[in-house]
């Protein structure tokens, strides 16, 4: 298992989170013959996507290398990740898909790579040039002269229209890119290829919008090749309502035309013998603290938020820290790490404002009460899984928020001492 906990683990026997039978029936989807040309792995921030991905890779391998599991008749699949943010500089996304397709086919074909670069002439420059729309744009305003065209397209005869130039440099990239797919396919004598994206929601908004234009528009032309989008479908739709600001376009709706079928990651189970939070809590506290001390299977961990295997990994990491913990110690570092914006707004050494803020979320269960003198900004008052949050970790423990207030000034402070704001 590897010690930092930002980096994925690359092997299936690897797994802490029991996500094996997971991982066996996302194998399985992607090898069936009617699976969709474009599948997601919805998962937010930190909840395990690329190690998913690298699971079911050598998850894939040990299949192909095991007699006894070769028998569940998995076809013969190529399957690569593509991390979109370690690309992104290159300004298309398709870059890289490209550039993974010319490696791929020179596994097969040592000369295979100089046919995948000789398709990928067109499919770059047109997914470059309709990502900003300048095709359309820029052969209207006279800007993109027809020998450019003629150069890099082999577009048709000049006094063919703007639009119909555009459809058939779409075509002609379409068919470009199944026929590098179709070729991969022969030289690795595979049946199929599948693409996993990951990281794109990381992406700038308009090179996110891109891909999936592209993906849409290009490359799932390929009856041979699976595309797999493992991000964060809220992200993404949220890039999609800012690229579209001004339609009535709805970015989920939109993200589902283009992703046939998802499969969202499962949250860690709170406790049990082996893939439990307790068991990974464990490996990050001190001798003698025990994770039972610090779950709440009724409550805080139902959120999601807060069920984020890495979150909970560096938040045990900080409370190991602590000589003396306070029971509102590990439920504040908690705190610091989901809502780090609302830790920062409570985190003064002035136990006033912090007894002003309690009370504002203390009248959410109480209506009759008045308001506490200082407002709190309501995108924290109107957050219902942090309305769920504080109400278990300060609001149910005492009714008198002055001693409360004076309470969590105290961890606070302890909390700088480790490195907390």
């Amino acid at each position: 298992m590897p010690t930092d906990i930002h980096e994925p683990i690359r092997k299936w026997e690897q797994d802490q989170l029991d996500r094996k039978p997971y991982v066996k029936e996302f194998l399985r989807r992607l090898a069936d013959p009617e699976c969709p040309p474009v599948f997601g792995l919805y998962g937010s921030w930190g909840t395990g996507k690329t190690s998913f991905l690298n699971m079911v890779i050598d998850y894939y391998d040990y299949v192909l290398s095991n007699e006894a599991e070769s028998s569940s008749n998995i076809p013969k699949l190529a399957i690569e990740i593509i991390d979109a943010w370690r690309y992104e500089q290159t300004g298309n996304l398709a870059t890289p898909v490209m550039a993974t397709l010319k490696r791929m086919a020179k596994k097969g074909d040592p000369l295979g790579a100089d046919k995948i670069i000789q398709l990928s002439r067109k499919v770059l420059l047109v997914t470059a040039l309709t990502a900003t729309g300048s095709i359309l744009r820029g052969l209207s305003a006279g800007t993109l002269s027809l020998e450019d065209i003629q150069k890099n397209l082999e577009a048709v005869e000049a006094r063919e229209p703007a639009s119909l130039r555009l459809v058939d440099a779409v075509d002609e990239a379409r068919g470009d890119f199944k026929e590098a797919t179709d070729w991969v396919c022969e030289v690795l004598r595979c049946e199929q290829i599948v693409l996993m994206i990951d990281n794109l929601d990381r992406c700038f908004p308009d090179n996110v919008v891109a891909l999936l234009e592209s993906i849409k528009n290009i490359f799932s032309s390929a009856e041979k090749c699976v595309w797999v989008l493992a991000i964060d479908p809220d992200v993404v739709a949220s890039y999609i309502d800012q690229k579209y600001k001004d339609t009535e376009m709805d970015g989920h709706s939109y993200l589902d035309k283009i992703v046939q079928e998802h499969f969202h990651l499962p949250m860690p189970r709170l406790s049990g013998d082996h893939g439990s939070v307790a068991t990974l809590l464990s490996r990050s506290l001190r001798a003698g603290q025990s994770p039972a001390s610090l779950l709440d299977q009724d409550v805080f961990l139902q959120l999601p938020r807060t069920l984020v295997a890495r979150r909970l990994i560096k938040a045990a990491r900080v409370y190991s820290q602590l000589a003396s913990p306070t029971p509102y110690s590990f439920g504040l570092i908690l705190l610091h790490f989901c809502w780090p914006a609302f830790y920062r707004w409570l985190s003064v050494d002035n136990a006033a404002h912090i007894q002003n803020t309690l009370h504002n979320f203390y009248r959410l269960k109480r209506p009759s009460d008045e308001g506490a003198e200082q407002p709190t900004p309501d995108r924290f008052t109107k957050d219902p899984e942090l309305v769920i949050f504080l109400d278990w970790l300060i609001l149910r423990r005492s009714s008198d928020l002055s001693k409360t207030a004076e309470d969590v000034r105290q961890t606070i402070l302890q909390l700088r001492e480790v490195g907390l704001p």
